[in-house]
C-alpha cells in the first residue's frame, strides 16, 4: 500500500540489506497517516485538532501521500483564524499561494522584528511591500473620518476622538482589518455629526466608514503577488 499510495517510500523490490530506517514522526502521527493508506474506511479528518492535523499534513508532504496532502490542505484552511502564523509557514513551505494569502492579512499587526524571527528571511521584502500597500489603503479610509464633504473642514463634534484614533493607527498599533474596524467602532459616531463650520451633516457614520474600509481592503493585492 505504501508503494502504490505514497511517493516517499521505495518500491518493495528494492533490497534493504536489513537496514532499518527510523521515521522521525511520532507514533500517533504515523498511525494517522497510515490509516489513509490502508484499503479501509478512512477516519474523519474533521475530528483532528489543529496540532494533529498540522503534523499529519507535514508527514503527508514528506512521504508524498498525495491523497492525504489534498484533504489536509482543504481542512487546514478552517484553522487560519486561530493559527495564522503556523498556517502561513506551512503554506509558504509547500507553495500553497491561496492559503498564504488567506493567512497574510491576519498577521498585519505583527511587528517587523517578530515577523523576521518567525518566518524565512526572503519574505521580509515582499512582506514590507504588502504591508505598505495595505496600510496606505486602510489609512486613506481612516483619514476621511471627521472630514466634512461640504466644506472639507475637520470641525465636527467628534474631531478629538477621530484624531486620537488616527494617531493610534499612525503609530502602527492597528493594521489588520479586524483591529482597525474595532478602532472605528470605538471612535466613530453612529449618527451623522454636524459640521461646526458650515453646519452640514457630515456623512461619515460608523457604518459608512466600515463599508469603505471593506472596499479598500478588497482592493489590496493578495500577498502572494508580491513574491
Amino acid at each position: 500500500n505504501l508503494e502504490t499510495h505514497a511517493g516517499g517510500f521505495p518500491p518493495g523490490e528494492i533490497e534493504t540489506k536489513g537496514e532499518v530506517v527510523v521515521l522521525t514522526e511520532s507514533a500517533s502521527t504515523l498511525e494517522n497517516l497510515f490509516q489513509y493508506v490502508y484499503p479501509q474506511r478512512h477516519p474523519d479528518i474533521e475530528l483532528l485538532p489543529f496540532l494533529e492535523l498540522s503534523n499529519l499534513a507535514e508527514a503527508a508532504e514528506k512521504y508524498e501521500v498525495f491523497g492525504v496532502i489534498t484533504i489536509c490542505k482543504t481542512r487546514i484552511k478552517h484553522f487560519v483564524t486561530d493559527h495564522p502564523s503556523d498556517i502561513f509557514n506551512y503554506a509558504y513551505k509547500h507553495g500553497y499561494t491561496d492559503i498564504l494569502s488567506m493567512a497574510a492579512p491576519l498577521l498585519l499587526d505583527l511587528q517587523f522584528s517578530t515577523f523576521a524571527q518567525s518566518f524565512p528571511a526572503e519574505l521580509m521584502n515582499p512582506w514590507a511591500r504588502y504591508r505598505e500597500q495595505w496600510t496606505r489603503a486602510a489609512f486613506a479610509i481612516i483619514y476621511t473620518i471627521g472630514k466634512c464633504n461640504n466644506c472639507r473642514s475637520r470641525k465636527s463634534n467628534s474631531t478629538k476622538q477621530v484624531e486620537a484614533a488616527r494617531i493610534c493607527f499612525e503609530i502602527g498599533e492597528r493594521r489588520t482589518r479586524e483591529s482597525i474596524a474595532s478602532l472605528i467602532k470605538q471612535n466613530v459616531p453612529t449618527r451623522m455629526d454636524e459640521c461646526r463650520t458650515c453646519h452640514a451633516k457630515m456623512d461619515t457614520t460608523k457604518e459608512k466608514v466600515l463599508e469603505s474600509l471593506d472596499k479598500a481592503v478588497d482592493a489590496v493585492s493578495l500577498f502572494h503577488t508580491f513574491l
